[in-house]
């Protein structure tokens, strides 16, 4: 048993060292036999088009409040109080 915060540090690291620090050998002649995803033409006309405001409008207002919908955890009550110049903002954005 560890008794001293010193001591249990020092657990934790070689803990996370043995945890995370592997050695990981690809072998590239697999990484050729995948697949490169492609879109055709019409689908990135689709994904390049800006939506319209109202759709940005109507997602926003339809996001449950206390949750955070993205990586970036901004929750949705934010999104909401922002209103329409937020929704103008958002609409421009290019993914």
């Amino acid at each position: 048993m560890i008794n001293n915060s010193k001591d249990q540090l020092k657990r934790w690291e070689e803990y996370f060292h043995e945890t995370f620090n592997v050695n990981i050998v690809v072998n590239p002649s697999l990484l050729q036999q995948v697949a490169a995803m492609r879109i055709d033409q019409q689908q990135q006309n689709r994904h390049d088009k800006v939506p319209p405001i109202k759709e940005v409008i109507t997602v926003i207002d339809q996001m449950k409040n206390g949750k955070a919908s993205g990586i970036d955890d901004v929750p949705a009550e934010l999104l909401k109080a922002g209103g329409l110049p937020l929704a103008l903002g958002v609409s421009a954005f290019r993914f």
